[in-house]
């Protein structure tokens, strides 16, 4: 019980009182270095003391959803609202985004990316945790012009 409580009292603390970190390392991986994340996954492990798989995670995450973020906001700042869900099309995938797969959704709602049988979560491409999938961007001439 002990461990049980110290675990959950070390992940809230290094929530509350590292993510700005973290975050500021993302951005700063992402925007000045290309968004290396075996890069990033070293300096995670080395500045917050992480193990090295935990690293890995936070670095793919966190990388994978800054970039969906970014993307989501540059499409809807120059009028695009929709995009088709897009997979990575491979065996990694899992059934509940494969079932997205060609679909067209709003960035405002995105889509529900739970299983079947399991309550709605929504988000869009990229912001699920380790989706690798794509927004592809629907692009409405007509509207555009207007």
């Amino acid at each position: 019980e002990e461990f049980t409580r110290k675990l959950n009292l070390s992940i809230k603390d290094f929530a509350v009182e590292r993510i700005p970190e973290l975050r500021k390392k993302v951005e700063e991986n992402t925007m000045k270095f290309g968004g290396r994340t075996d890069r990033l996954a070293k300096i995670i492990e080395a500045e917050f003391g992480v193990d090295q798989r935990k690293a890995e995670f936070l670095a793919d995450q966190d990388t994978g959803l800054l970039v969906s973020k970014y993307r989501a906001a540059k499409y809807k700042q120059i009028g695009i609202r929709d995009y088709i869900w897009s997979t990575s099309h491979d065996i990694r995938v899992r059934k509940s985004h494969e079932l997205l797969d060609g679909k067209k959704f709003s960035f405002d709602t995105g889509a529900n990316v739970s299983p079947p049988n399991k309550p709605a979560r929504y988000c869009n491409p990229g912001e699920d945790y380790r989706c690798r999938c794509v927004a592809r961007p629907v692009i409405n001439l007509a509207e555009l012009a207007a």
